[in-house]
């Protein structure tokens, strides 16, 4: 999976219906899943960064989003 020609894709899909029925069919459902849970653990790293949680709690976050993102290029 390349992100890049993802967010392009999904950007295009934005500005017009069409493509973005188009871009839905064509995004394998485990993809997707994995992004949700990509974007989820992104959104905790963030919020610990913001409340200014714990080191030890940022890094094990940190070590888990790594996991999370394994396999998707950049």
């Amino acid at each position: 999976m390349n992100l890049t020609t993802l967010k392009a894709q999904a950007e295009a899909a934005r500005a017009d219906s069409v493509e973005l029925e188009l871009w839905r069919e064509s995004i394998e459902p485990d993809e997707f899943l994995r992004l949700v849970e990509v974007a989820r653990q992104a959104s905790f790293v963030v919020g610990g960064l913001t409340a200014k949680a714990p080191i030890g709690v940022l890094r094990h976050a940190i070590r888990i989003l790594g996991a999370k993102l394994e396999g998707i290029e950049p």
